[in-house]
């Protein structure tokens, strides 16, 4: 292991690389409910997952990198907390 600092730029360019990941799922995610098959389409809820997951990882990164996060929340699907929306 080494003791030097995280390179900040290649963070931010993570941070950036990251974002690009988060629209690239979306998009997905909005392709995959365009062409479902039935409410409940496996593909939907693969792309929601994967959503999901890139908006996460995003946030944490963002949050690691510059003290910030998203102004949204995001949730698992079937989290029991979302009755409370």
């Amino acid at each position: 292991m080494s003791d030097e600092p995280p390179n900040p730029a290649a963070t931010a360019e993570a941070v950036r690389e990251l974002l690009v990941t988060v629209q690239e799922a979306l998009e997905h995610h909005l392709a995959a409910i365009e062409a479902r098959d039935g409410e409940s389409d496996p593909a939907v809820f693969a792309a929601y997952e994967h959503a999901r997951d890139a908006l996460m990882a995003y946030d944490d990164a963002l949050y690691d990198t510059y003290d910030e996060v998203l102004p949204v929340d995001v949730y698992a699907f079937g989290d029991e907390d979302d009755d409370d929306l």
